[in-house]
């Protein structure tokens, strides 16, 4: 899936909500395991279209945001925040 083409025309702010729909209806998906294993491919499908959208995003936040300058600092900055994310989740209690 040509991210960089859904964020060029449609807009980061646009190409994160189609991340956050995305997300949702594979984890949707993903709990009908019980009818089927089938669903869980599905939506681990799902899921990883709408990952790719969020994995470019952060790239495009330094350069339109930030001085040129700080823009390598940036990205990796916002480009650790998905692992230090699921970091937390496994830290936190159940």
């Amino acid at each position: 899936m040509p991210t960089n083409y859904i964020i060029d025309n449609f807009g980061l702010k646009k190409s994160l909500i189609l991340n956050g729909v995305l997300m949702i209806i594979g984890i949707w998906v993903k709990i009908l395991i019980n009818k089927n294993f089938w669903y869980v491919i599905i939506g681990n499908a799902i899921c990883g279209i709408g990952r790719n959208i969020i994995l470019t995003g952060p790239p495009i936040v330094a350069l339109k945001w930030y001085f040129p300058k700080n823009t390598p600092i940036i990205t990796s900055i916002l480009m650790m925040g998905n692992p230090v994310g699921v970091l937390f989740g496994y830290w936190l209690p159940d």
